[in-house]
């Protein structure tokens, strides 16, 4: 597959500084600021960006799903409202909303809104150091902030799971309730991680005798 590249720079202090964002396609090149981020000034920002990329991405897997139903969209449409809130951590994207309309001959609304539903249906990550990635930290992070965006949405899996008929199976991959009763009070994992780094070391000693390279 293709690596695609963006660049920026800036130039300046924070708030009486400027710069620019380009794609290393050559396709878009502008300048952002402060002003542009944070308040109405003109320019593009970061969340801009990333809206684009959300809604493109988006469009074009809603159409592969449906040429793969055996629909011909004719048009896919997608607009990404990106919201920028401000918690105790500092900046967060909070959450990023969708609204799509399609051109699809001989579709139905039930059978859009499954295959619309099906495109955005999950995530996939690829490690390649994990030395430098915190995996359990940042799946925990992704969780959490699911729930945030859609709470009244969110739900955890109910047992049963595999072999198990009583616990929930977060729990279960968790090694506890801890983790999931954390993040249904709003507590970011990043807190929770802070009271691992102990136990954490712990384990590391005792497996060390184990790892074959």
């Amino acid at each position: 597959m293709a690596i695609r590249t963006a660049k920026a720079a800036w130039n300046g202090s924070l708030k009486e500084g400027n710069g620019t964002m380009a794609l290393g396609s050559g396709a878009f090149e502008g300048p952002y600021s402060f002003s542009s981020r944070f308040e109405d000034g003109s320019g593009t920002n970061p969340e801009e960006l990333l809206g684009a990329a959300h809604a493109g991405c988006f469009s074009m897997a809603l159409a592969a799903g449906l040429g793969r139903a055996g629909f011909s969209p004719k048009r896919v449409e997608t607009t990404a409202s990106v919201h920028l809130t401000k918690n105790d951590a500092g900046l967060a994207i909070s959450r990023i909303d969708l609204q799509t309309r399609a051109e699809v001959p001989g579709i139905d609304d039930a059978t859009f809104q499954k295959h619309a539903g099906l495109a955005c249906g999950g995530v996939q990550l690829h490690v390649t150091d994990r030395g430098r990635f915190p995996s359990f930290l940042a799946y925990a992070l992704l969780i959490h902030h699911a729930r945030g965006q859609a709470p009244r949405q969110f739900a955890w899996r109910d047992p049963p799971y595999e072999y198990e008929q009583v616990k929930r199976p977060i729990d279960i991959l968790c090694g506890g309730p801890a983790v999931r009763a954390a993040i249904d009070a709003g507590v970011s994992p990043r807190k929770l991680a802070r009271g691992w780094k102990k136990e954490l070391s712990a384990f590391r000693r005792r497996r060390a005798r184990y790892l074959l390279y």
